[in-house]
């Protein structure tokens, strides 16, 4: 009889054991990637200026590498400017989507309001044309420039002082004097950058410029709608076919959830009503508590504290700081799960030790009762 309550013990604690071991791992998953309140948290932590300035190198590079220099500047700015705003709206975004692939709505839509960032973005502009007009006017896009000292060219030369404009220019007027800039381009800019720290020259070009700034704008943001949605119809076939692969997933996912938590109560009562005495369960629950905490934990710890991320190929500077956290942060929940079954693990040995069962009384003898 002892020898089937042993085998019957050992196969319900391994069938624990084995449970603990998945429940672990959808524990896991269920605290951090299905909950979008984790995900907003980590979209918090992102350095969006860094971000949005790696991104737009890429960017510029490959639609306007003419225009590299200037606008990646203009994006730092907006990025610092607007970073709040910026973390707001992916957040909606996660949230959105979460909605959709836990199925609390059935369509995804992301709305994502654009005005606020198009109009930071035109200061942004503003203010980096007025720095790179005193400080670095050569990285100004010509095709900002030019049609504006087109037009006023002979305006721009009477207002600068003769000993600001390069030799060849002096004496020169009318069309010679911009068949000269357009031979001199660099010179020319290199003069205005150097006169305009005088605030007539500085006046004078800012208030002639405007026009030409604002079509420059224009045509950069006419592709911006003011409120960008995005629906199914703008995701492709194989991408949506993922995502409702994903939901249906996840669906699933939850269903075994909780199905495992049923089975591992079902295999603690089990082992509780073979045993039929709290040393012996105490012993068996215990065992097979300290053995997963211990190994699941050292296993999160060292996860958790060793670098990875070094050991990641091209990976943007501004993303090791955060993916280091990140992977910390994503390892919490279960370090503690694990924590607290080794915890109770030891908790349950030590009252399997400590425990002393009470022993019922011997009844005494009673002697016979002589009769007469």
């Amino acid at each position: 009889m002892n020898a089937l309550k042993r085998l019957g013990t050992g196969i319900l604690s391994f069938l624990l054991l084995v449970s603990l071991s998945v429940f672990g791992v959808a524990f896991f998953i269920n605290a951090t990637i299905l909950q979008p309140d984790f995900v907003a948290g980590q979209v918090d932590k992102l350095d969006m200026t860094a971000v949005a300035g790696e991104y737009a190198e890429d960017f510029v590079e490959d639609e306007r590498p003419q225009e590299e220099e200037f606008l990646r500047e203009t994006v730092y700015r907006v990025a610092t400017d607007q970073e709040p705003w910026l973390k707001e709206q992916l957040n909606i975004a996660v949230y959105a989507g979460y909605d959709y692939l836990l199925g609390k709505t059935d369509h995804l839509v992301i709305n994502i309001p654009l005005d606020e960032l198009k109009a930071s973005f035109r200061d942004g502009l503003w203010e980096t044309l007025k720095d790179f007009l005193a400080h670095d006017a050569s990285a100004i896009p010509q095709s900002l420039l030019m049609p504006y000292i087109d037009a006023y060219y002979q305006d721009i030369v009477d207002v600068i002082p003769p000993e600001y404009l390069p030799p060849g220019m002096a004496g020169l007027s009318g069309e010679p004097l911009r068949i000269y800039i357009h031979q001199h381009y660099n010179d020319f800019v290199n003069a205005l950058q150097t006169a305009f720290r005088l605030p007539i020259v500085s006046g004078l070009v800012l208030s002639q410029i405007q026009p030409y700034f604002n079509d420059y704008y224009n045509d950069f943001v006419d592709e911006f709608e003011g409120t960008r949605t995005i629906t199914e119809d703008d995701i492709s076939a194989d991408v949506m076919e993922n995502l409702e692969t994903a939901r249906k997933s996840i669906g699933y996912f939850r269903a075994a959830y909780y199905a495992l938590i049923a089975l591992m109560i079902v295999l603690i009562a089990g082992i509780i009503l073979i045993n039929r005495n709290i040393r012996d369960s105490s012993r068996a629950l215990g065992a097979t508590f300290l053995v997963y905490g211990v190994a699941e934990f050292a296993g999160v710890l060292f996860a958790r504290y060793f670098n990875f991320v070094k050991y990641i190929q091209d990976l943007p500077s501004s993303m090791e700081t955060w993916l280091s956290g990140f992977i910390k942060d994503i390892l919490l929940p279960l370090q503690w799960f694990s924590l607290g079954i080794l915890i109770l693990g030891a908790v349950l040995f030590a009252v399997s030790v400590l425990y002393k069962p009470r022993t019922p009384p011997v009844p005494e003898e009673i002697e016979p009762v002589e009769v007469v």
